[in-house]
């Protein structure tokens, strides 16, 4: 039979362990691009008008109308001062936490709650799609029948990896405006 002073130092590491795992802040956010795409109220091009206190203003390309969504489901989360450099520098550069500054041109993606979910660069006749979501991690995305991933987890699995697609411009239906 085994004694308490036996097993703490067992279940020591093992709580340890759990409670590392547990930390939802260190997780990355996994993304299935095909699903989010599908179940996306808006899928277009626009042009980032503004960040304010709770939302994210943009202009629909071609289009007067200005447009907003929420930045998270945290009410008290603002990126305002979360921008990348723009236009990305690599084809590759880690951009999953950025979000683009006003005035760069994007594919955004919003959500069925009015969140964004995506944001895509465009790169020639692709979109470089990242998570905005601040993880504090890298985003890892399953681009499975749309595109290739930025960098493959494994040759296993070479239609996931981290921090983004790349997506035929052709591939994507836009939604959102009538």
């Amino acid at each position: 039979m085994l004694r308490p002073p036996f097993l703490f130092p067992v279940i020591l590491p093992v709580l340890f362990l759990f409670t590392c795992v547990v930390d939802t802040n260190a997780k990355p956010r996994w993304v299935n691009l095909k699903k989010e795409l599908d179940s996306a109220n808006i899928v277009m091009p626009v042009k980032i008008v503004a960040y304010g206190p709770d939302l994210l203003k943009f202009q629909p390309a071609g289009s007067m109308a200005i447009l907003s969504a929420k930045y998270s489901t945290d009410p008290a989360w603002n990126p305002s001062q979360i921008y990348m450099a723009w236009p990305p520098q690599a084809e590759k550069m880690d951009m999953t936490a950025g979000w683009p500054p006003v005035g760069a041109d994007v594919l955004v993606v919003v959500d069925k709650d009015n969140i964004v979910s995506l944001f895509a660069w465009p790169y020639g006749d692709s979109y470089r799609f990242w998570s905005p979501e601040m993880t504090e991690s890298i985003a890892a995305f399953n681009c499975t029948a749309l595109g290739a991933t930025i960098r493959p987890m494994s040759q296993e699995q070479p239609d996931s990896g981290w921090d983004g697609c790349w997506v035929q411009k052709s591939k994507i239906s836009e939604k959102g405006l009538p």
